[in-house]
């Protein structure tokens, strides 16, 4: 009998063994952590550091769904959106990095259509077929920009 075949006909034994072995991976992942508590911490914050605009999406994507916003985008996506729009700010049109208040900034991932308010704006344009975190409603703009931009709707 192949292998297919077996996990197929045996997928109590199978769907059993993953749920022990997830739950002793997790066990020595949470003893490790607690036996190598400040490497853990040097590690993670090493990686933050060389991966600034992975933090900010995943950051972004983290308080979109702890908002129930649906939808979601890759790091993929919106590095061929930014490259889409060479890397500027679509109102400005400065491209990264900017200078404000002597701090580096980059471009910040913005809803074109405010998260606020997605809900009635989606009531009055059945059209649109995307969700309200979906890289179809993210635009590229400087973190100034964003700021002023609030929550008006630009296109």
């Amino acid at each position: 009998m192949k292998k297919r075949e077996w996990v197929e006909n045996n997928k109590d034994k199978v769907i059993g063994y993953r749920r022990k072995s997830t739950e002793k991976n997790n066990e020595r992942s949470k003893q490790w952590y607690l036996n190598n508590k400040k490497l853990a911490l040097k590690n993670s914050k090493e990686w933050q550091r060389k991966n600034k605009d992975k933090v900010k999406i995943y950051s972004k994507c983290s308080v979109a769904k702890r908002k129930k916003v649906k939808g979601n985008f890759t790091i993929e996506q919106w590095e061929f959106l930014v490259k889409e729009h060479n890397n500027k700010c679509i109102i400005c049109k400065k491209s990264p990095p900017f200078l404000d208040n002597n701090l580096t900034q980059e471009l910040t991932a913005d809803h074109r259509i405010p998260i606020s308010k997605w809900n009635i704006w989606i009531k009055n344009h059945p059209e649109i077929k995307y969700l309200c975190n979906d890289i179809e409603n993210i635009q590229p703009l400087c973190q100034s920009c964003n700021s002023s931009k609030g929550t008006k709707i630009i296109f």
